[in-house]
């Protein structure tokens, strides 16, 4: 049931986010085809000069869609009168949550890759041979550089990657909260986001007042060299706590405590 799941939400996410992809593109070849073929006084005109602003305009727009998609995917389907449906289905809540996560994170890592890709073709296209060699050997002469690091770049990737899933779940928690109200459920769900980022910052203050807890960290993030893995996992288990609290009250709130509209 997980991969029907997923495929659906894979989906619902494509039809709205695979032609912005495919529009940040094709703009990314023709702002590097005017950048390396047009004069420089060409580019300075008005219609560039709009078609770069709608170019931002499009790589925003990829992080904007992903969030709005994210969160409605979760508080129409699950929430909302689709909830009727959803809930009618032979599956877990925890199922239905997971599946959601994971096309979040997927896409969200789509987005990013997206991005970069655009503005890699844009580089691409508009340099010269000679500026793009320069750029592939100081690239060839800093990938030595970093092997020793690998184990720790990889354990900071996972660290990364973990932070997106507790910023996603985040959100579905303060959304299954709010999903409580009778009424305004957006507004509500906004405040419990930010009283949770409150909540988390009066904890990082009390521990921070605890000296043996602040000695601790301090020995671990200050006393550690660039290839040390303590302070990486020191983080990955601060994120993998809040992920464990976050899942915890968006599943008691979406499966116990479900208001549907």
């Amino acid at each position: 049931m997980l991969g029907k799941l997923l495929g659906y939400e894979m989906k619902a996410y494509g039809r709205i986010m695979v032609p912005i992809y495919i529009a940040l593109i094709a703009l990314s070849v023709v702002l590097g085809i005017g950048f390396h073929f047009l004069p420089d006084a060409m580019t300075h005109n008005f219609i560039f000069i709009l078609l770069f602003i709608l170019y931002i305009l499009l790589l925003v727009s990829v992080v904007v869609m992903t969030t709005i998609l994210g969160v409605n995917r979760y508080y129409g389907n699950l929430l909302g009168r689709e909830g009727y449906f959803m809930f009618s289905l032979p599956t877990r809540t925890s199922t239905m949550m997971t599946a959601k996560t994971l096309a979040a994170l997927i896409w969200t890592a789509f987005g990013a890759i997206a991005g970069f890709a655009s503005i890699l073709l844009t580089s691409l296209i508009a340099f010269n041979d000679d500026s793009f060699r320069e750029i592939a050997d100081a690239i060839t002469e800093v990938l030595p550089q970093l092997k020793p690091y690998l184990g720790n770049i990889i354990v900071w990737v996972i660290v990364i990657v973990v932070g997106v899933v507790t910023l996603i779940v985040r959100v579905y928690a303060a959304v299954s909260i709010g999903s409580q109200w009778s009424g305004h459920r957006m507004i509500g769900s906004i405040l419990v986001y930010i009283g949770f980022k409150v909540i988390e910052t009066i904890i990082a203050s009390i521990v921070r007042a605890i000296t043996p807890l602040r000695t601790a960290i301090e020995n671990i993030v200050g006393n550690a060299d660039s290839a040390s893995f303590k302070p990486a996992i020191l983080a990955l288990v601060i994120i993998l706590v809040q992920l464990a609290i976050y899942w915890v009250i968006a599943w008691f709130f979406t499966d116990r405590k479900l208001n549907l509209e």
